[in-house]
C-alpha cells in the first residue's frame, strides 16, 4: 500500500510536468502566431562604423535565386518587395540612383529556404529563409559589407515566404541603421 501511494504521487507529478510542457509549447506557438516571422543577421564583412554615412542614395539590384527550382516561384518577388518596403518606409536612403560615388548598391541572393511540414511542424519545426546581402560602392563597385539576413518563423499559420521575407528585411534594416548584431 505504501508503494501504491508513491506510484500515484509520481504519476501525478509526471502529469503536471507533462502538462506544463504542453502549456509551454502552446504559449510559444501562440506567441509565434502573433509575431509571425522574425529576422537576425550573420555578418560576414562589416563596413567600418562610418563607411555607410557617405552614401545618400541606394539602388537595389534585382534579387537573385541561387537555389533554382527548389525555391517557390514567388519567393524572389516577395523578398524584393519586403526589402524595398523597409528601405523606403524607414527612409534610410533616397531610393533612386544618384551620382555613382554617393550610391549604395544592395545586391541580394536567396541562398537557402527550408520549410517544415506535417508532424515536424507541429512538434517545433520552423521555416527559414537566408538571403546573402552585399553592400556595394556604386562608384568603385567594391563590396563594402556582406551578411546573411535570416528570416525564421515557428508559427503554424504565419510562416510563409512573406513573413520570412519580412524577417530578412528587418535584419537588413537593423544592420543599416545600427550596425551588426551578430558576427559570423
Amino acid at each position: 500500500m505504501k508503494y501504491a501511494g508513491k506510484g500515484i504521487a509520481l504519476a501525478f507529478i509526471a502529469i503536471l510536468i507533462g502538462s506544463a510542457g504542453c502549456q509551454q509549447l502552446f504559449i510559444g506557438r501562440a506567441v509565434s502566431e502573433v509575431r509571425g516571422g522574425s529576422g537576425y543577421l550573420v555578418v560576414i564583412r562589416d563596413p567600418a562604423p562610418t563607411a555607410l554615412l557617405k552614401y545618400r542614395y541606394a539602388m537595389m539590384e534585382n534579387v537573385r535565386n541561387e537555389m533554382g527550382p527548389a525555391l517557390p516561384y514567388y519567393a524572389v518577388s516577395e523578398v524584393q518587395r519586403a526589402f524595398g518596403k523597409v528601405l523606403t518606409r524607414k527612409q534610410l536612403y533616397r531610393f533612386k540612383t544618384g551620382p555613382a560615388r554617393s550610391t549604395l548598391v544592395i545586391r541580394t541572393s536567396i541562398v537557402h529556404y527550408q520549410s517544415s511540414s506535417g508532424l515536424s511542424k507541429l512538434l517545433g519545426g520552423f521555416n527559414q529563409l537566408v538571403c546573402r546581402v552585399e553592400l556595394i560602392d556604386g562608384g568603385t563597385r567594391r563590396i563594402v559589407g556582406q551578411a546573411n539576413c535570416v528570416g525564421i518563423s515557428k508559427a503554424l499559420a504565419r510562416s510563409g515566404i512573406e513573413e520570412l521575407s519580412e524577417g530578412c528585411a528587418d535584419a537588413l534594416r537593423k544592420w543599416l541603421t545600427t550596425g551588426s548584431h551578430e558576427e559570423g
